[in-house]
């Protein structure tokens, strides 16, 4: 077993008692966006902030500064322009229900009270009723980090909490230890992910799915920004407003998917997700439309949120080869389109006549590479 952190997100919408509370909160964050992310004077002026809220900015900067020392980007740190980052002492909860928040940041001896509208303040009262750390790991459950005052664009205030959990992921030596399991073996495409259920180590196939998603309106959306930009310009409105709906759209596509594929895992008690690990280096010599695709394909966003949620919930994700995956038949010869080619997904072995489709085909290699590491003897020298 090996130690992981898992994030999940609390975010909830501040409501005022009065607009002057409210008013006093955006001058602040509008004070705030001058002060730290000022291009023309580099000289993190601190002066018009509360004193609290200056020792906040500046050791955020200083951080901010160390780490692109650490990766050798250059430049000056500069802070999202309406993200502010604030101490949980200074933020606290004012009842048992976790509906009001005070926020005693903004003026000394005056605090602001907010009521603070979230779906998951449930999972927030876990987080802050968890014990403490103090050196014991069996008793520290779930960890509340340090809390973030969103400005939104419409000039809506957020608060946004990351909650933290520690929790214990089995290793590949782990599983080989189990005499049975199941597992969930998963192919990203650029339009759907296909996920098939199998069971080790009899290796049999239990149910099938495919998500999929509306690509045509990503494409759509694509070519909107790329032709306001061939006519306005860097800076267009049209352009900046569809980027923005893209980003969006494409944030809330991957964590669909992931969500159906960890209701697909809770629901038959998988203990690992298996996936490919693609490169980079792909092919641009195709077509326009498949280049176009590749380009804009989203399955490094899928992969990241896929591990962080499986990891909330004690699964690994490991990662396989991706060589001719959704080409390779069980007689080991390579596959190709049928003929006549109307079905893209349909593939053909010319040695053996086995037909089937190319995700059901990329899931089950899958698998069986998966299969292989485990049986896999153990690579490492004898002591001694």
């Amino acid at each position: 077993m090996r130690n992981v952190y898992a994030y999940r997100v609390v975010r909830g919408e501040l409501r005022f008692e009065n607009t002057e509370d409210e008013e006093k909160v955006l001058r602040l964050m509008e004070t705030w966006r001058k002060a730290i992310n000022d291009v023309q004077h580099r000289e993190w002026n601190m002066g018009a902030l509360p004193k609290l809220l200056q020792r906040t900015a500046k050791e955020f900067v200083e951080q901010q500064r160390k780490s692109m020392e650490a990766k050798r980007i250059k430049g000056e740190p500069v802070l999202h322009e309406w993200t502010a980052q604030l101490y949980p002492q200074y933020v606290r909860f004012i009842d048992e229900d976790f509906r009001h928040v005070a926020l005693t940041t903004l003026e000394l001896g005056k605090p602001v009270v907010a009521e603070f509208r979230c779906k998951r303040w449930q999972l927030l009262r876990e987080a802050l009723n968890s014990p403490t750390r103090e050196g014991c790991r069996t008793r520290h459950v779930l960890e509340v980090c340090k809390p973030k005052l969103t400005w939104h664009q419409k000039g809506k205030p957020y608060l946004i909490y990351a909650v933290r959990r520690l929790v214990e992921i089995p290793t590949l030596e782990d599983l080989k230890s189990l005499d049975e399991f199941i597992f969930l073996s998963v192919d990203i495409n650029t339009s759907d992910v296909a996920v098939g259920v199998f069971n080790y180590p009899e290796m049999r196939q239990l149910i099938f799915h495919r998500f999929s998603w509306n690509y045509g309106e990503l494409e759509h959306a694509q070519r909107i920004i790329d032709h306001a930009k061939s006519i306005h310009g860097n800076k267009p409105e049209t352009a900046k407003t569809w980027k923005t709906w893209l980003t969006r759209r494409r944030h809330a596509i991957a964590h669909e998917a992931v969500s159906k594929i960890m209701e697909t895992a809770k629901r038959y008690g998988a203990k690992v997700v298996v996936t490919e690990r693609l490169s980079n280096n792909f092919r641009y010599n195709r077509s326009r439309e498949v280049n176009d695709r590749i380009s804009r394909w989203m399955r490094r966003r899928i992969v990241k949120c896929m591990e962080n949620k499986a990891a909330w919930n004690g699964i690994p994700v490991i990662f396989v080869n991706s060589y001719r995956n959704s080409k390779t038949c069980r007689c080991g010869n390579r596959m190709v389109f049928a003929r006549p080619r109307k079905n893209y997904h349909l593939m053909i072995c010319k040695r053996c006549g086995f037909t089937d489709d190319r995700d059901h085909i990329a899931v089950h290699n899958v698998a069986l590479k998966f299969n292989d590491r485990l049986t896999a003897p153990d690579q490492r020298p004898l002591p001694g």
